[in-house]
């Protein structure tokens, strides 16, 4: 069994690790406390509420990408399911955004 999700939207994005394969890496709290406005919010929440995307900056080990929208942060995990950071969107150049931001449109 795969510990990652499949995205069912059309998109070309990396399998995510599932919300029960989540393992918080030790230092994740303190840069969500720095980089997210809900410093209170599990981390493991915040991956539960986040949508999957595709990220071309992503860097092994941390493959898998999900966009939390509350916080407007990219959070980034490897693909056994260790949460290792997170970035805040408007720290990333203007076409990234705008590809982010892409992903997230609903088409009819």
């Amino acid at each position: 069994m795969s510990i990652v999700e499949n995205n069912p939207r059309d998109v070309d994005v990396t399998p995510t690790p599932r919300y029960e394969d989540i393992v918080v890496d030790e230092h994740f709290p303190q840069r969500w406390s720095e980089r997210s406005d809900r410093s209170q919010l599990n981390p493991k929440i915040a991956w539960l509420e986040a949508i999957p995307i595709d990220y071309p900056s992503a860097k092994p080990p941390a493959e898998c990408a999900r966009f939390h929208e509350v916080t407007e942060t990219i959070l980034l995990a490897e693909p056994n399911g260790r949460l290792v950071t997170c970035i805040p969107l408007e720290d990333r150049p203007r076409d990234e955004q705008c590809y982010i931001r892409d992903q997230l449109e609903v088409s009819d």
